[in-house]
Parts: C-alpha cells; structure tokens; sequence
C-alpha cells in the first residue's frame, strides 16, 4: 500500500503542470508577450496581542475587483480555505465551482461529490452563492483551532477563480492567474481567528500549497520558496527561483527534511508539514540533554519529530527537554545580565519570566546563546543554528522580559499529534528560511543584522 502510494504521488507531481494547464485554459486568454516571473512574492505582516500572534498574508482574487482578502500563514498547511461568506471576496464573475471529477479535485483531497445548493443538507436559509450542483467536496483544516477536531465536520466547497500577483520587481503580472482553493462557511474560523482574517493559506509540501501551485504554472517542478517573517512591519514569501547574494547565503545551514508518515487528518497519507532532525541543544556552548529518539524519528501513530511550525507563536519542547534547557538557561544567565531578577510567578505561557534584564548595544536582550544542532545533510558535519536574545527573550510588558520557549503540557493540543519539539514563529523571525521540498533540505540564516525582513529582495541580499 505504501509503495503505490508513493507511485500515486509521483505520477501526480508529473501530470501537475498539465493540470494547471488545463486550469488556465478555462476562461482565461494568455498573453503571448508576457513574460513568466523568475519568482514571484507575497507580503506578511505580523497581527494580535500577547500571548497570541498571527502571520499574516492576504491574497487578491475575483472579478470585476481584485478582492484582497487577509488569510493567516501556516507554514504545513495543505493547501488555501478562504470564508466565502464573510470576506470581501464574493460574488465573483470569474469564479468557477471545481467539477468534483475534474483534476483540480483531487489536489484539494475531496471527500465527496454532490449538491452543495440543497439548502436542506448545508442548514442554510439559502444556498451560498459559491454553490454547485456538482460540487468537490473538502475536508480544510483550521490549525488556529484549540482542537483539530474542531473542524473536522465542516465542509468546504473546491472553487477556483483569478488571483492578482506580484514579481520581486514589486510589478503586477498580467493576466491574472487561476487558482485553486476550498471557500468554507464562516462557523469555520468563529472564535479562532481575529475578525479581519478570513482563512488560511498553506506552504506546505502538498500539491494544492500556494508554493506548489505557482511553482508549477511559471516555473520548473523543483519546488522551492524563502520565508522571511517580520518581528514588527513587513516580511515575506518568495516562491522560484531567487538570486541571492552568494556572501549571504553562504550564512545559511542547510538540513534534511524528514517525512512523516502519518498526518491527521489523512490517516495513511504523508505529512505536509515540515520535520527536521533536532541532534543537539546547547546553551552558551553546555550541552543539555536531547532524546534523539524523540526528536528525530516518529512513532505508529505520527507523534515525534521537530517541526518547524508558524502557527505556534513561540517554540515548545517536551518538558523531559524542556525542564533541563531552562536549568541550563537559568544557570549562565548571571554571566551575561547580573541585574536579571527572577520573577516568582511567570506569565503564561511561559516557564520564566525576569525583571532588570540587561540590554546590549543593538538593543537586544544581554542572555546566553542558544544552539540548535541539526542532522547533517549529505555534504557537511551536524550543523548548527544560532539563537541569540532578540529571538529567545520575549517583552511582555515594560520590564518584562519572558523565556521564549514553553513546555508542551502547557499548550498541548486535544487529538493533535505531538512533535517532540517545534520550533514556532518567534523564534524563526528575522532570519531566512530557505525550503526546498524537492531536494529534501530546509535552510536557515543568522538573524539578519544589517537588513530586516522588510528590505527583503534577493538581488539585494
């Protein structure tokens, strides 16, 4: 079973193009001057409060008006669900309901074909204006949810429609592009997102990802994309072919990418999130003890692993790691900041938290470094990656400083499998993240000191 379902997906990835192919086909006339981007980009900004933030991206679709609508950015997310109730995107011209036996339909993993217009199985006073005779049924997913399960009953309707985008000149490409995405009822984002962003889009490694899908209508079938996430005004996604300066990538360490088996709620299937190899925690250069056998690998029923994750804000261990990192933590933290007063009840989430913390010249936090080592990739030794105060220290308030890191029995998720580690928003914010699902590896820079998210351009770089 799983040999053919290895086969299933690579003759999948081979046909894609002509899918996508046929998609433009429907409704949209090339032009024959216009030249395919290199890459092509999408702004994030970062949204919400303490303890909770969302990154945040936001999509122009439909006719007569590009709609923009604002969408929360999940890094293993499958693929992109926009509320069709409740968004400025509605009642599009070009819109186009997804035949539940065309191609497209089984990119977004349908679960049934049927009459999405029968306002007697949708609980509906009148039928959606996105409805379909013939609709392709989805199963989306809401990972801002407190549960996984939260959504698991709610359908989606597969739909695809024009989608404005932009090359990393900052141009707008003409004509507009189709694209192929699930419109979900409101109930589905109620109370787990804030009002302004209406859905989700996905990054991960799935053939209905908006890398996968732009990748495979301009550019080659290597699937690869830049993460940059903004720690206060603007970052970025670049999906293509990125020129960057050569001094500056020669800054990234590269590690393999690990697939999971299991990925809720496709039983059987293989994850779309991103895994890495975790080999190695040291603080100010000590070890601190890591279960490689957690951390690396997974068990029958997908829990394991490190992922890298941009739903969960901050970075969470499993508290046998966790409760020796922040020892280790706690231990060297007098070398680097002696006015550093431990605080007796820490904020939640949090495992610590410090008044009288010291600052250095560049206005980051005085704390010890944090490493983490990762598997080597085919060509070079374990690799390491450092975190320095500025992605470890969080300011809660006026002279509150709080321990990045949280333990995993303080945030854990009903019915979600649980990674041995993730390393969350917080902590990636400010550096490169370089993904390259096609040749297995995922990239990281240092902390960018002379530049910001914000000045992201590969020619720049």
């Amino acid at each position: 079973m799983a040999l053919f379902t290895t086969l299933f997906r690579l003759l999948f990835l081979l046909l894609l193009p002509l899918f996508f192919l046929v998609t433009h086909s429907h409704g949209l006339e090339l032009n024959s001057t216009n030249q395919k981007p290199k890459a092509v980009y999408f702004t994030i900004t970062k949204k919400g409060p303490f303890p909770h933030h969302y990154y945040m991206t936001y999509l122009r679709l439909g006719t007569p008006s590009l709609q923009s609508v604002n969408l929360a950015v999940d890094l293993g997310g499958d693929s992109v669900w926009v509320d069709c109730d409740n968004s400025n995107y509605k009642n599009s011209s070009s819109f186009k309901a997804v035949n539940c036996r065309a191609a497209q339909c089984d990119l977004l993993r349908s679960t049934a074909c049927g009459n999405s217009c029968n306002i007697t199985t949708t609980n509906r006073t009148s039928p959606p204006w996105y409805c379909s005779t013939r609709a392709c049924y989805t199963k989306p997913v809401n990972p801002f949810s407190s549960s996984a399960a939260a959504g698991s009953g709610v359908t989606g309707v597969a739909v695809r429609d024009v989608i404005s985008i932009r090359n990393t000149a900052d141009e707008d490409l003409s004509p507009p592009w189709q694209f192929v995405f699930t419109c979900a009822p409101s109930s589905f984002s109620a109370g787990s997102l804030p009002g302004d962003i209406k859905g989700v889009v996905g990054l991960g490694d799935s053939l209905a990802s908006l890398p996968t899908q732009f990748t495979h209508t301009f550019f080659t079938r290597r699937r690869k994309f830049f993460v940059c996430l903004p720690e206060r005004s603007r970052g970025v996604v670049i999906v293509g072919d990125h020129d960057l300066n050569p001094e500056f990538y020669r800054t990234f360490i590269h590690t393999p990418l690990l697939r999971r088996n299991t990925a809720f709620p496709y039983k059987g299937n293989e994850s779309m999130e991103y895994y890495v190899c975790l080999v190695a925690i040291k603080v100010n250069g000590r070890d601190v003890p890591v279960n490689r056998t957690l951390t690396c690998t997974f068990d029958d029923k997908g829990n394991g692993g490190t992922k890298i994750s941009t739903v969960d804000p901050y970075s969470v261990l499993e508290s046998s790691m966790y409760q020796p990192f922040l020892k280790a933590f706690l231990k060297e933290l007098p070398s680097f900041s002696k006015g550093a007063k431990l605080m007796k009840n820490p904020v939640k989430p949090f495992g610590a938290c410090f008044t009288g913390m010291g600052i250095n010249r560049t206005g980051l936090p005085r704390v010890p470094p944090i490493d983490l080592v990762f598997m080597r990739t085919e060509y070079s030794n374990d690799v390491t990656w450092r975190i320095h105060g500025g992605n470890s220290m969080v300011r809660v308030s006026g002279d509150v400083m709080c321990f990045g890191f949280v333990e995993q029995s303080r945030v854990i998720k009903k019915d979600m499998k649980q990674p041995a580690m993730v390393i969350g928003g917080y902590q990636i914010e400010e550096s490169v993240l370089e993904f390259d699902p096609s040749r297995s590896k995922v990239g990281f820079s240092p902390r960018l000191e002379k530049a910001k998210c914000d000045d992201f351009k590969p020619n720049h770089m």
